[in-house]
């Protein structure tokens, strides 16, 4: 129902015949918490997250193996503001482009670790985000393109790996990358 604002911890883990999940757009959805879709080996439909969304927990849709893409409702309006650790990790039929919104803030570590088919990402210009934790899209073999870092991780002392308060960029955030062809810094990115 539309009224739902939290789907639990471990809620459908391991439902191994659920093949789809719709999220109604008027949803008043906030939280995914973890392992909510855990192993739903057979989830195979595209999934779009609703603009009311603002948690993603770790392992949410861990090792949804045929899950074919994610998207998120109206980037630019969305209240997403954290994607935990492993959330889409071995979700390794992600074919899709993923438009990150405006208002995320943090990616965590492996956070979509071994998307193998995951094509590109991308952030606006008003991106709020700050944090690419270790190994967030390690092993997204299929990545290719031009990732345009937004100004918004201006904390970032130009190389990977480094820290300040104001940014980071994990270590070994996008090793394996293989097909990806260059990053792009935010000319206020020091």
């Amino acid at each position: 129902p539309k009224s739902v604002t939290v789907i639990d911890d471990s809620a459908f883990e391991s439902c191994t015949a659920m093949t789809t999940l719709t999220l109604d757009a008027d949803s008043q959805l906030q939280k995914i918490k973890t392992q909510a879709f855990y192993n739903c080996v057979a989830l195979s439909s595209s999934i779009v997250l609703p603009e009311s969304i603002m948690e993603l927990h770790p392992q949410a849709f861990l090792s949804c193996k045929l899950l074919s893409g994610v998207t998120f409702e109206n980037p630019a309006e969305s209240n997403l503001i954290w994607i935990g650790y492993q959330c889409f990790s071995g979700c390794t039929a992600i074919a899709s482009d993923i438009e990150f919104p405006d208002n995320l803030k943090e990616v965590e570590y492996n956070a979509f670790d071994s998307c193998s088919s995951l094509k590109s990402i991308s952030f606006s210009a008003k991106s709020e985000l700050i944090s690419i934790a270790k190994s967030a899209f390690s092993g997204c073999s299929s990545l290719s393109g031009i990732i345009n870092f937004p100004a918004s991780m201006g904390g970032l002392l130009g190389e990977l790996g480094a820290v300040d308060e104001k940014g980071i960029l994990g270590e070994s955030a996008f090793n394996g990358c293989t097909n990806l062809q260059g990053i792009t810094f935010h000319a206020n990115i020091k």
